[in-house]
């Protein structure tokens, strides 16, 4: 994979000469956070989602960088807003990142910020920018991924 953007770039000037659209939640309307379930297999914490997440394929992984280090990692959990990936060496928290995920309706670009890491685990990140076009392959990604969840829910159910 080829990133047209060096490591040296300073966030601002990758913020000024950038594309990128900040993520606003429809449209920057205000959003209620989506409850955490308890009993879904996810710690109930104070904080609250924005968007719900989805346990990702196995097949999902991310291409990401920082000024320092370049992996490919596997995505654990997906959502509009962000994704939890895991790998053995994450940059600390509140270090910009750009991402290359990859989907099956093809790539999708995002820079994103590091909020939260589990040593030898992985990262929680947000998505703070990303094409419009790519956010819309992402909705219909995660909403295919929401249809599948069911259908396998309701079969369990039987």
């Amino acid at each position: 994979m080829r990133w047209k953007r060096t490591a040296e770039r300073t966030r601002e000037e990758f913020t000024a000469g950038s594309k990128c659209s900040p993520i606003l939640p429809y449209g920057g309307l205000p959003v209620e956070p989506a409850p955490v379930k308890a009993g879904s297999g996810m710690a109930v914490s104070p904080t609250t989602r924005r968007y719900p997440r989805l346990k990702a394929p196995k097949s999902a992984v991310v291409a990401w960088k920082n000024a320092e280090q370049r992996e490919v990692s596997r995505v654990v959990t997906i959502a509009l807003g962000g994704l939890f990936i895991q790998t053995k060496n994450p940059p600390k928290a509140g270090s910009t990142i750009q991402m290359l995920i990859v989907t099956p309706r093809g790539y999708l670009r995002t820079r994103a910020s590091v909020r939260n890491v589990i040593a030898g685990e992985g990262m929680g990140v947000e998505i703070v920018a990303m094409e419009p076009e790519d956010r819309g392959k992402l909705e219909r990604w995660l909403k295919q991924l929401t249809e599948l969840e069911a259908m396998a829910g309701a079969r369990a159910k039987r």
